[in-house]
């Protein structure tokens, strides 16, 4: 008799084993289990192991759990349908109304398809971060994109719905898009689209400001579009980027550092015209059609007005060499003065040639730039 309840616990254990576990799609663990309550989350030790995360009838509280950096094999979301603040449909989270999406299991629908059911308005915080699905559809209704959307996401295109006049702060940040129709958007927020290496070429359309560190090491980004750009911030085409060619507005307001390169600017404007960029001290940007660049130095003591000087220097480059020959004029009027520090004022303008005849840019902005005398050193 103790025999056969043996057996028979085993044959009872075998199956509810093969009920539960079961093997995983896209993750590196070795048992997956059929389902979890949100509310015990906290208390696993690898919360990551679950297909199903259910959240009952009673359940209000933050969906911040289900984006533990674990939960990665997640394929769908099961909520009570009496719940008062939050839906679930096909696996989908959104709000009671179905006005927002809030969250997209990462592992739902790997390298599939996904289109946002057209009742939804805005896409939530961190909605489809590092989600593996490669196309999101998003209806004519959506009007918001909001922080981190898209965040490491497997995402490949996109076309911005009409409606949407701003993106998220990091919305796209380091997903695997290669191309994005921006519509109608008029502002990029800081760290959009920053460590997305897809992204080769760029058409910014109606775009009018661009935030910090917005496409920061896009690696494989050659040319940049913005007709109707006002303003860069700081650092955003800076790190590991490689632009060749970007077209842009005249006079447009550019923050410090904005690119750590030195591609070709093209105003699209007469010559004459043209109000160019000056990077930092010793780099300036390339100007379309132009055969050389004059660089106004300005050197002087601010303690002392008396101290002042004025290089001109004409050069067919788009930089200043470090220790070259205007470097070493610099250096001598500043020991001459007998004084430890000096500070510089750079500009410049571009020039082409017409019946032998030099044309000048307008004058850039200046780059204020402070420098040791060689005789401290």
């Amino acid at each position: 008799m103790k025999k056969i309840l043996q057996s028979s616990f085993i044959m009872f254990m075998a199956v509810a084993t093969s009920l539960v576990m079961k093997p995983n799609l896209a993750n590196a663990s070795e048992r997956i289990y059929d389902s979890v309550n949100i509310e015990k989350i906290d208390q696993l030790n690898n919360p990551g192991d679950y297909r199903e995360i259910v959240i009952g009838k009673n359940y209000t509280g933050s969906l911040e759990k289900l984006f533990h950096v674990f939960i990665n094999s997640t394929e769908k979301i099961t909520i009570d349908k009496d719940n008062p603040k939050y839906a679930s449909v096909d696996g989908v989270v959104f709000s009671k109304d179905m006005k927002q999406i809030l969250y997209y299991p990462r592992n739902k629908n790997v390298g599939g398809s996904y289109t946002i059911p057209e009742t939804v308005e805005k896409i939530g915080k961190m909605a489809f971060k590092e989600t593996a699905i490669k196309e999101v559809k998003m209806g004519n209704k959506i009007n918001t994109i909001s922080q981190k959307a898209f965040d490491g996401s497997s995402i490949l295109e996109v076309k911005i719905p009409d409606k949407v006049k701003t993106l998220g702060a990091a919305a796209f940040s380091s997903s695997k898009i290669t191309n994005i129709d921006l519509n109608n958007v008029k502002k990029i927020k800081s760290d959009c689209f920053n460590y997305c290496n897809g992204l080769k070429t760029i058409d910014l359309k109606n775009v009018e400001s661009i935030g910090k560190s917005a496409f920061y090491s896009c690696e494989n980004l050659k040319t940049v579009t913005g007709k109707k750009l006002k303003k860069i911030s700081r650092f955003a085409f800076w790190g590991e980027t490689d632009l060749e060619k970007v077209y842009l507005t005249n006079g447009i307001k550019i923050g410090a550092e904005t690119f750590d390169c030195m591609p070709t600017f093209d105003y699209g404007i007469s010559f004459k015209k043209i109000k160019p960029y000056m990077f930092t001290g010793y780099m300036w940007n390339e100007v379309a059609n132009a055969k050389g660049y004059q660089l106004k130095i300005k050197i002087f003591d601010s303690k002392n007005k008396k101290k002042s000087k004025t290089l001109i220097v004409n050069t067919k480059k788009s930089y200043m060499r470090a220790y070259g020959k205007t470097q070493k004029k610099m250096n001598k009027i500043v020991k001459k003065w007998k004084i430890k520090n000096a500070d510089a004022n750079f500009s410049f303008r571009a020039y082409t040639k017409k019946n032998k005849k030099k044309i000048y840019t307008k004058w850039s902005n200046v780059a204020k730039y402070g420098f040791e005398s060689p005789m401290y050193k």
